[in-house]
């Protein structure tokens, strides 16, 4: 007999945690389950504490590959599994107390649904992960919502802007996530993922209770913060494009849904520039290049209708970096330095209209960033 549940568990040089999490699906009280954990390469003690946990649970599978990445990991999980539902669990985080359980009585009472999507609780943690605060990150979700079996779609509209859609911590059925599976080229590929399988899903179920637990260790964070891979820009357009054929698709295209997808994409635009800045690879002026000349596209263009917020983002993004970072002053883009020094003097002389003038118009600033504020200033001279 098949189990109900399939829970994946991706590790890579994890010996601290890993036991942890196991346990957090082994004290579930249900018997219906089998746990598929993929080694990625480790090279500390994880493979030998995976191996003795196969030997010392029969419902426990490992797989050992070569380093692939997460995502990898997750679609060799899946393609394994042999459960009617699919649950991913991150090596480092815990399932609630009865959240499998939870889980079943939903799927049970809605006649088996092709997703329960469940929330994730950030636990603030110390390295021995004994939690000292919790939030509810989705607190929006606080009752079951339902669709599927002819009913509206106004439920498509509270999965969509609640944020559920975000991360992979949700139980699927089976056929719908090995259908699919995950790319393995963007560290977004979850939310990618989610906003894909939207055509195959002919029901859901979204629950309230505490289900997955986010561990934020002290001194760490998230591995995709506190980098910049280079592909951002490219990836949060695909966020914004397929967010909005969602939209389409369940006949969800309200003013309300599309500004949430619009003010996402503003978000991650301010991420990006700010990461570029902080994190990105090469000199300075490089950085300023790639945002003057390529992060603003035709979709940046369509999100910010408002000139002065776009420009007012990446000129606060340059200013902050300024303080880390200084412009040479033989530099082909020290007119960027010029054109803040000189927006920001409280009593402008005339060379500082002339800097303005020259930067907003310079050949290296092609989306004239900064023009907007210089007319202001002309037109109140």
């Amino acid at each position: 007999m098949k189990p109900i549940f399939s829970i994946i568990i991706a590790v890579y040089n994890n010996e601290k945690y890993i036991v942890a999490a196991v346990e957090s699906v082994l004290q579930q009280n249900i018997d219906d389950i089998e746990i598929i954990i993929v080694d990625d390469g480790s090279t500390d003690r994880t493979p030998e504490i995976i191996d003795k946990l196969a030997l010392k649970y029969r419902n426990i599978k490992v797989i050992h590959q070569k380093n692939s990445w997460i995502y990898a990991s997750f679609n060799r999980g899946i393609k394994e599994a042999t459960g009617k539902y699919v649950y991913i669990l991150n090596s480092d985080d815990k399932f609630a107390p009865g959240a499998l359980i939870k889980i079943r009585n939903a799927i049970e009472k809605y006649n088996n649904p092709d997703v329960v999507w469940t929330k994730v609780t950030l636990c603030k943690s110390d390295e021995n992960q004994n939690i000292y605060e919790k939030k509810d990150i989705r607190p929006l979700i606080d009752k079951e919502y339902y669709w599927g079996n002819g009913q509206s779609n106004e439920n498509w509209g509270v999965l969509i802007t609640s944020d559920l859609m975000l991360e992979q911590a949700n139980a699927y059925k089976r056929e719908l996530i090995q259908k699919h599976l995950f790319r393995n080229d963007v560290y977004g590929a979850d939310h990618l993922f989610n906003l894909e399988i939207i055509k195959d899903i002919k029901s859901f179920v979204i629950i309230p209770d505490e289900i997955y637990l986010f561990h934020q260790y002290d001194n760490c964070s998230n591995a995709s913060l506190g980098k910049f891979y280079g592909y951002e820009h490219t990836m949060f357009n695909e966020f914004y494009t397929k967010g909005l054929e969602v939209l389409e698709l369940c006949n969800i295209k309200t003013e309300n849904n599309i500004n949430f997808i619009i003010n996402r994409r503003k978000k991650n635009f301010s991420i990006e520039i700010k990461n570029n800045f902080k994190y990105g690879k090469g000199k300075l002026e490089e950085k300023l290049k790639d945002i003057l000349e390529y992060s603003i596209d035709d979709i940046i263009l369509e999100v910010f209708d408002d000139r002065e917020e776009l420009d007012a983002r990446i000129l606060s993004a340059l200013r902050m970096e300024l303080v880390e970072e200084s412009l040479d002053k033989n530099s082909e883009y020290y007119f960027m330095y010029e054109l803040l020094d000189s927006l920001l003097r409280y009593e402008k002389e005339d060379d500082d209209y002339k800097n303005i003038y020259n930067a907003v118009y310079n050949i290296k600033n092609p989306f004239h960033v900064g023009e907007i504020f210089y007319n202001r200033l002309i037109s109140s001279r």
